[in-house]
């Protein structure tokens, strides 16, 4: 879940200063069981991702709304890539731990939370409420906390990454 505060907002709910607060649909979808490790956020990544990367991704998460495991061939389907360049980018996706693979009922991917993260960051960035992120200003045992900004509006903005386990 990714919630946005200005940092003249205190966060606390004391109704004092504004809070503005942005939440991502696609990133309150949680997994039955989560198996992945925590991954830390690298922005170094998203920079070199192609836009078919990102239509991989978006078609793992359409997927998710009907499956619990995609299938690859569904995942083809979806995203309007040819076989062979789609299984290349989600061995792409697969390694830099974007999508997890399981294939106990049948051959599958599903998102992780890392790859929920991107698709909001994206969202985010292509709206044009993002434009820089900066560096880590917090970590706790269930978020992260970066700094933003947005060339736009004055002051920098937190983004808040909650690193929720189900």
């Amino acid at each position: 879940m990714a919630t946005w505060f200005g940092l003249d907002g205190c966060g606390c709910g004391c109704g004092a200063k504004k809070i503005v607060e942005l939440i991502s649909p696609s990133l309150s979808r949680f997994f039955r069981s989560c198996r992945q490790s925590m991954v830390k956020l690298d922005v170094q990544i998203m920079r070199y991702m192609s836009k078919d990367e990102f239509r991989v991704l978006t078609a793992v998460e359409m997927g998710m709304k009907n499956h619990e495991l995609v299938p690859t061939t569904l995942i083809c389907r979806i995203a309007g890539l040819k076989g062979g360049g789609a299984f290349k980018i989600i061995a792409q996706l697969h390694k830099n731990k974007l999508i997890f693979h399981e294939s106990k009922p049948y051959d599958g991917y599903r998102l992780t939370y890392q790859g929920y993260d991107y698709l909001a960051l994206r969202t985010f960035v292509n709206r044009g409420i993002i434009t820089s992120i900066g560096n880590k200003i917090g970590v706790g045992k269930e978020s992260d906390i970066y700094e933003v900004s947005n060339e736009q509006v004055g002051p920098p903005l937190l983004l808040w990454l909650d690193l929720f386990v189900f």
